[in-house]
């Protein structure tokens, strides 16, 4: 089970990218001619049967600092390697105290932003490659954190599982600035109404945000400077499955709230 796909930066040309997953693994592949080649792979697995990797970040292009990926594990670490040198540079162990869903550089790579499982939010000191990266704050979100978006410590969006996006200004260290943008009832105006989780962001010129929710396929466009939103539609798509006992059928729920029984 792949969670994380990224890119490495590569100064020969070649188009490297890293995959991170439950099977407790970094792997570094070379694509060519439309094939993906293993090249080597970094084995997290701990004491204890866990190290799955949740988390997976790569470098800028114009970084030149001694690793140029970061991992966050199911345990809670966050591990800086080096796909060069093929050794782990760094680790900070018990990071946070629940798996880290999100890893996100920002200010040319000298700033380092998770979060964990629990809603909490810690900004990372990277400035000083040879020593250790000091945590500089942390702060606790109202619910989980899933999109954590932006390459600026001052200006980042976040999306939680309760379907909201906020503007984030993390650079004070004892007092974030937040400022909603974004909100289910704005969308929906029905309370009823399952809203779902943010599942992704992309931030465009002049002020737009596009973004997907857990609920359903639609795609969402967010004018920051109106207030405007328009939605393209999606199919409807599975939510949920469950195989029966009597291992010929299952029960599936969809977007739509349909429950359906299936002959497979």
């Amino acid at each position: 089970y792949i969670k994380n796909v990224v890119e490495i930066p590569a100064s020969n040309g070649e188009f490297l990218f890293a995959t991170g997953g439950l099977d407790k693994k970094v792997k570094v592949w070379v694509l060519e001619n439309d094939e993906a080649t293993l090249i080597h792979e970094y084995d997290n697995s701990q004491i204890d049967d866990t190290g799955s990797i949740y988390a997976l970040k790569s470098v800028d292009s114009d970084f030149s600092g001694p690793f140029n990926l970061v991992a966050g594990d199911c345990d809670g670490n966050i591990i800086f390697y080096s796909t060069s040198t093929k050794t782990e540079f760094l680790r900070i162990p018990k990071a946070h105290e629940t798996n880290i869903k999100l890893i996100s550089l920002v200010d040319n790579c000298t700033r380092l932003v998770t979060a964990s499982s629990d809603g909490y939010i810690s900004v990372w000191d990277l400035s000083k490659p040879k020593e250790n990266f000091p945590r500089l704050a942390t702060f606790k979100w109202d619910c989980s954190v899933w999109v954590i978006k932006g390459s600026n410590l001052n200006q980042l969006y976040i999306a939680d599982c309760k379907g909201r996006i906020n503007q984030a200004d993390l650079s004070f260290n004892d007092n974030p600035r937040i400022a909603q943008v974004f909100r289910p009832d704005d969308e929906t105006n029905n309370k009823k109404k399952k809203n779902g989780g943010i599942t992704d962001v992309m931030i465009l010129p002049n002020d737009v945000l596009m973004f997907s929710k857990s609920t359903d396929s639609n795609l969402c466009r967010l004018d920051l400077r109106s207030g405007g939103l328009k939605i393209t539609e999606g199919g409807y798509a599975l939510t949920k499955s469950s195989l029966l006992t009597n291992r010929r059928h299952v029960i599936t729920e969809n977007s739509k709230g349909e429950i359906q029984r299936w002959d497979i």
